[in-house]
């Protein structure tokens, strides 16, 4: 009878091994270490497959939600529609193998573009939301870390901090898959764990802290006397004088606080000029009101309108500024188009002539941005480089004279520029590192260099502050920096500095309150920010309540504007 099929009558002898040979014990290791790095093996992939799923389904989430646009298609320009269905459709093979072009339309609508070369070595991944602005936290194998935060890009060393709030310092994984950043809905992805036979806890009741809603405020634009905003659900907002029907609600009366925009229409992006408004719709779609004795509307008439009228022509534009008495904006492909007002060649077409619907400015320039000015006109290009056009008497061209140009002159310097705003004689960029610099007139220190002496090219603002968002009003200059503190310099006449006096300021001087801003804007005599949870933020003069808050009296600090 077989030893091993016994029967229960049977006795069975159990032979019992003391020891193992040597030979044995080495056999097993090895087989054991082969058991230990398969598994191993099969984790990391299910593991990083996990991740990379994930990863792709929070980016379609935010970036619907936030109807913005993250791209990583190596295209060099995207919109809201047909960009989002071509990037996703890219990412289906996330991540890819090879350095990429990443993108962000801000809520200002400019483009910023980040040569992505860092891929191989990233970490980690996360995308969040402050407004309508999708921001792109990557953090690097290396513990270096890259923020793309409109209206600027950059590299932090030492762990990932976000330009739209000062949460401090930590390792990049915490700051990426931990961070809760106040006014900002974070959408952070966890990698799937692996089940243990470890006994479950005792069951509790935990109470889950709300997530924080998205603040009112997405954007804001200083007009001449008036301001707008649009908010975070895509309604515009008017508030100041209502001159010309430049508020756009439809009668053309003085407004203290703000009164939306007429119509059922859904904003990306506003801009107030002198006596008129413009905005660009999610389809793309320009609409302007106001005065439009030069054709600064754009609908092919000089009559003025107190809603919005869409600007002629089938464009799909993803950036828009208003001037005095003309309008510029940026379409998907790169090309710029202006109208209005073409006195000293701001059209940027060879001539002078005002026209009324919208003309393609001259040049194979390739722009992600654009400025308005009184009488000259700023792009920024995809390369960085920087072009102005239109009067140039007071070297607000940026060229090295002060001769009028008709069509787009390059900014003179190697400075690599990601925005640049244009005012009534002098203009102001923001390099990728964070530089501010300034050019033209400065009378009253608008430069910030510590001088009044004029500038036909760029000057370095002074101090060692860096910068995110920067602005130039008719006699003073506007900036953020990465610490979420406003700085102003220039004229200081109806407080529009935000330091509690009218002293005018050659150099940059720190706006009072503790508010920490994400953006900011300036006009003639005001200035206003919207903070990294979406609260607007207006100080200056106050004639005509274009600060917004409910009366018509001048402040020297920053007041909260009055949420509709």
């Amino acid at each position: 009878m077989s030893p091993t099929t016994p029967t229960p009558a049977s006795p069975v002898r159990v032979y019992v091994r003391r020891g193992l040979t040597l030979v044995e014990i080495i056999l097993g290791l090895v087989v054991g270490a082969l058991l230990v790095f398969a598994a191993f093996v099969s984790f990391q992939n299910v593991f990083n497959k996990t991740r990379e799923q994930a990863e792709l389904v929070a980016l379609k989430s935010v970036a619907r939600e936030a109807q913005a646009l993250l791209a990583i298609s190596g295209a060099e320009r995207w919109d809201t529609q047909a960009g989002l269905d071509a990037v996703l459709g890219a990412l289906e093979d996330w991540p890819p193998a090879q350095a990429v072009s990443v993108g962000v339309i801000a809520d200002d609508s400019n483009l910023v573009v980040t040569e992505a070369d860092v891929w191989p070595s990233v970490a980690e991944l996360t995308f969040t939301r402050s407004a309508n602005t999708l921001l792109m936290v990557v953090a690097l194998d290396d513990g270096a870390c890259v923020v793309t935060a409109p209206p600027h890009s950059g590299t932090i060393q030492g762990g990932c901090v976000s330009n739209l709030d000062t949460v401090g310092e930590s390792s990049p994984s915490e700051a990426v898959t931990n961070q809760q950043i106040p006014g900002i809905n974070n959408t952070t992805v966890q990698p799937e764990q692996p089940t243990t036979t470890e006994p479950e806890p005792p069951t509790t009741t935990t109470t889950a802290e709300p997530e924080p809603e998205p603040g009112f405020w997405a954007q804001i634009s200083a007009g001449l006397g008036h301001t707008c905003g649009v908010t975070t659900d895509g309604d515009a907002y008017c508030w100041g004088s209502g001159g010309s029907g430049r508020l756009g609600n439809g009668d053309t009366t003085q407004q203290n606080t703000p009164v939306k925009v007429s119509g059922d229409l859904s904003f990306i992006s506003i801009t107030a000029g002198d006596s008129h408004s413009c905005a660009i719709t999610t389809d793309g779609d320009a609409y302007c009101w106001g005065y439009n004795g030069y054709g600064q509307l754009g609908n092919g008439n000089t009559t003025y309108q107190t809603t919005p009228v869409k600007a002629s022509g089938n464009h799909s534009f993803v950036s828009i500024a208003a001037g005095n008495n003309h309008t510029c904006a940026v379409s998907i492909d790169g090309d710029a188009y202006c109208w209005g007002a073409g006195a000293n060649g701001r059209l940027g077409n060879g001539n002078t002539t005002d026209q009324n619907t919208p003309g393609k400015v001259i040049g194979n320039h390739s722009f992600v941005s654009i400025t308005a000015g009184y009488f000259h006109t700023c792009g920024v290009t995809a390369g960085g480089d920087a072009y102005c056009w239109g009067g140039g008497t007071s070297g607000q061209l940026g060229n090295g004279n002060y001769t009028d140009q008709n069509t787009p002159g390059k900014v003179a310097g190697n400075h690599s520029l990601v925005s640049v705003s244009a005012r009534v004689y002098h203009s102001c960029g923001l390099t990728a590192t964070g530089d501010a610099y300034c050019w033209g007139f400065n009378y009253d220190g608008r430069l910030g260099n510590g001088t009044t002496t004029d500038q036909t090219t760029p000057v370095k603002v002074a101090g060692n502050h860096s910068f995110v968002s920067i602005a130039a009003g008719n006699n003073h200059s506007c900036g953020v920096t990465t610490a979420g503190d406003a700085y102003c310099w220039g004229y200081n006449g109806y407080g529009q500095l935000g330091n509690g006096n009218t002293t005018y300021q050659t150099t940059p001087v720190k706006a009072s309150g503790n508010h920490k801003f994400a953006s900011i804007t300036a006009d003639q005599y005001h200035s206003c920010g919207v903070t990294a949870g979406g609260d607007a933020y207006c100080w200056g003069r106050n004639n005509q309540g274009q600060l917004g808050i409910g009366n018509t009296g001048n402040q020297l600090t920053p007041v909260l504007v009055v949420e509709p």
